[in-house]
């Protein structure tokens, strides 16, 4: 009778911890263990993330596109007859340049030649100063003639002539005041007379006035 009672416990307990073991399995599961090729394709992802993100980052932005410069404007070319005013190194000192007249050729006297190859050419003016300063100048200083290819020349002396007076040298003018005179240039014998530049302070202002001297 004992033995039937004990064998009937055992069974009973084997049942119950056969019942638990499965419960258990169901619902627990084993842990899942991180294997070294899950670490490396986690690794990688993640550093292809990275990459893509900083090769991203070094782009240069797009830079935007620089507008496009206005050309520059080219000056005026006054012609014979037409006057500029220019101002000198003092703001005060401003004057109304106007050339009359070209003579060429210019008349000189029995004393006046050239030198070999060139001729004598005049540029008349008159000069206004329009200015609240007075004007002192020695105009021939700041006047240039361009001709032929571009050859330059500066102002010379006469002895007679309507180029003789001594205005190229020597002008002085209270505001308001006008003179009127002729510079002497000379140029290539056959050359073409193209351009009159003049310049105020002896040529040191920072104004020049420019006339085309072609017909």
């Amino acid at each position: 009778m004992w033995a039937a009672s004990s064998l009937s416990r055992l069974l009973i307990l084997a049942c119950i911890g056969a019942l638990t073991l499965t419960l258990l399995g169901a619902c627990g599961g084993s842990p899942r263990t991180k294997t070294a090729a899950d670490a490396a394709a986690n690794t990688t992802a993640a550093e292809e993330s990275l990459l893509a993100d900083e090769g991203a980052s070094d782009q240069p932005a797009d830079k935007a596109e620089p507008a496009e410069e206005a050309e520059p404007v080219a000056p005026t070319v006054a012609k014979v007859g037409d006057a500029i005013t220019l101002t000198g190194q003092d703001d005060a000192e401003r004057v109304k340049v106007t050339v009359v007249e070209v003579l060429d050729p210019m008349p000189t006297g029995e004393f006046d030649s050239p030198a070999s190859g060139k001729r004598y050419v005049g540029i008349v003016l008159r000069l206004t100063n329009v200015g609240s300063s007075s004007y002192s100048d020695s105009p021939s200083n700041g006047a240039v003639v361009v001709y032929g290819d571009d050859r330059q020349a500066q102002g010379t002396i006469v002895l007679e002539g309507p180029c003789s007076d001594g205005f190229s040298s020597t002008l002085k003018l209270a505001p308001g005041e006008s003179g009127k005179g002729c510079l002497p240039f000379e140029v290539g014998a056959t050359s073409t007379l193209k351009r009159f530049k003049f310049t105020l302070a002896s040529g040191f202002a920072d104004e020049t006035g420019l006339w085309s001297l072609r017909d």
